[in-house]
């Protein structure tokens, strides 16, 4: 019967660290939504096909979709960029924060299971071995307090980033843009941006999961597998490549608003 549930237990837990470990790599080595780099560039000189509420970027010098914003660690626009984190090296964007949200959730289980499996195997311990034996050796003990302290201050951690992903995700608002509304005004240029994101704020909140896990089955949320992307997010680039009807004169082109990047403090967030 132990080694039985010996086994359960090797096989339960060495699959969450596959899966943390797989969703790590996809969130280091995924594409979080790069803009790619001279598909649309400024070119003030020449008529483009750029719907009315993209926006000007002055670190690249290219047009971007709304709610991109520029990293300046990775030095490119993300789309829905929500923060660089150092610990993947990578941003957190619209194609990759599915893989950051597992690997979070993960690292939660793994610390939640890790405790329980410490606190079990001190209580079998305790009703085999007298006292006296149990406190006579201090690396066991030693390493079951290091254990549980590690545990605990990786499960905190992921919790409050867990946290703000989740609300970020529910209140459709990424974290350049949360903090981008708390240092300066909504002004008129963001009108075309807050048009959109007031119209996304009617979503329900499973359309806004799906946004971010896929819109497949759920069982496959999970898993940190490629999905196919939810129709309702915006390919704005594949739109444009096909669409010729919507072209702006070089006038337009001058009035298109210019968005400055460096109040986006969270590009290079601790997170």
């Amino acid at each position: 019967m132990r080694s039985l549930s010996a086994i359960i237990n090797t096989v339960a837990f060495n699959t969450v660290v596959f899966l943390l470990g797989f969703s790590h790599l996809c969130a280091v080595f995924g594409d979080p939504g790069w803009i790619p780099l001279g598909l649309y560039p400024l070119e003030r000189n020449e008529v483009g096909t750029k719907p009315q509420d993209w926006t000007m970027c002055t670190r690249c010098s290219m047009f971007r979709p709304p709610r991109a914003h520029h990293c300046r660690v990775c030095r490119r626009c993300v789309r829905r960029m929500d923060h660089h984190c150092p610990w993947i090296n990578n941003c957190v964007g619209e194609y990759n924060q599915k893989y950051f949200v597992l690997f979070l959730i993960y690292v939660g289980i793994l610390c939640i299971y890790a405790l329980i499996l410490v606190a079990v195997c001190r209580a079998v311990i305790a009703s085999e071995m007298s006292k006296a034996s149990e406190e006579s050796n201090p690396i066991v003990v030693a390493h079951t307090v290091i254990l549980v302290a590690i545990c605990c201050l990786f499960g905190l951690f992921v919790l409050a980033i867990f946290s703000d992903q989740y609300k970020s995700i529910v209140e459709d608002e990424t974290a350049v843009e949360a903090v981008q509304h708390q240092i300066r005004p909504r002004s008129r240029t963001d009108a075309g941006n807050l048009e959109a994101c007031t119209n996304r704020r009617q979503l329900s909140k499973r359309l806004l999961f799906q946004e971010v896990f896929g819109s497949g089955p759920v069982y496959l949320w999970p898993f940190p597998c490629h999905h196919l992307m939810n129709s309702n997010r915006r390919h704005h680039d594949d739109i444009l490549l096909e669409d010729s009807s919507t072209h702006l004169t070089q006038t337009e082109l001058h009035a298109r608003p210019v968005v400055n990047d460096d109040s986006s403090g969270t590009d290079s967030s601790s997170v």
